[in-house]
C-alpha cells in the first residue's frame, strides 16, 4: 500500500505478443500479460475513483499519451 493507502500493482502490457495460455509468466513477481488480461485485472480491482474520474482521467491519458 502507498502511503495514502491506495493499493499499487504492477503489471508488463503486451499488445500483440505470444503470451502462454495457461499461467501467468512472471519477471520478478510481476505478471506479464495481454491487453485482455489486463483489462481483467483493471476491471476488477477496485479503485478510488468514480466514473467521472476515470473519464477524465482517461480524457487526460488520450492527450498527453496518443497512440503511436
Amino acid at each position: 500500500m502507498s502511503p495514502e493507502g491506495i493499493e499499487i500493482k504492477a503489471i508488463l502490457c503486451f499488445v500483440d505478443a505470444y503470451l502462454p495460455s495457461f499461467g501467468t509468466p512472471r519477471i520478478a513477481g510481476v505478471p506479464l500479460l495481454g491487453a485482455k488480461g489486463t483489462a481483467k485485472v483493471l476491471r476488477t480491482s477496485p479503485g478510488p475513483l468514480d466514473e467521472r474520474a476515470r473519464a477524465a482521467l482517461h480524457r487526460h491519458l488520450a492527450v498527453h499519451l496518443p497512440p503511436a
